[in-house]
């Protein structure tokens, strides 16, 4: 038998540095994908996925990117989730009783259909709090005439007055 060589402790010793790294890449999470379409095959972009995981209340929630596709990473194990999958003019769709599988990526791909409901007219007024008989709108600045006397001022240059004013740009 051959003595043991600094080459070989050095090999042991590097074995027993990265051997707490691969004892804790256990999966402990799920995940959920899936590709978002409309009836005649387009992508939606912009599609809201949430999924909200009944025993906890936590909520994911997951757009569709440019290419339809949606992913929702490092979610609890198990369910019931309730899915719910919504865009603008389309349907809604909800699902409910989903259960996850833990390190899986669970597979959803919907088909949404367009929604033709008839919104009701909105009406919009405003009024301005404080001063409403004026008929302005946006930002002002109101300096009168003993503060105009009494500014510091080289020369009466109008930037002086310029700095008064918090919505000017110099």
């Amino acid at each position: 038998m051959k003595p043991y060589t600094l080459l070989h402790y050095k090999s042991v010793l590097l074995l027993l540095y990265f051997l707490p790294f691969t004892a804790n890449t256990q999966t402990t999470t799920s995940a959920l994908s899936g590709m978002i379409k409309t009836v005649s095959g387009e992508i939606l972009t912009g599609a809201v996925i949430t999924a909200v995981h009944q025993p906890t209340g936590t909520v994911y929630k997951s757009q569709s990117r440019s290419n339809g596709w949606y992913n929702i990473n490092n979610m609890n194990p198990g369910g019931p989730y309730t899915i719910q999958i919504s865009f603008i003019n389309y349907t809604t769709q909800t699902l409910q009783e989903v259960y996850l599988n833990l390190g899986e990526n669970y597979r959803l791909n919907r088909v949404l259909r367009e929604d033709t409901t008839a919104l009701a007219t909105v009406g919009v007024k405003a009024t301005r709090p404080g001063n409403s008989f004026s008929g302005k709108g946006g930002t002002e600045s109101t300096i009168n005439r003993d503060k105009l006397d009494n500014l510091p001022s080289v020369g009466r240059n109008l930037y002086d007055f310029l700095r008064t004013v918090p919505h000017a740009r110099l």
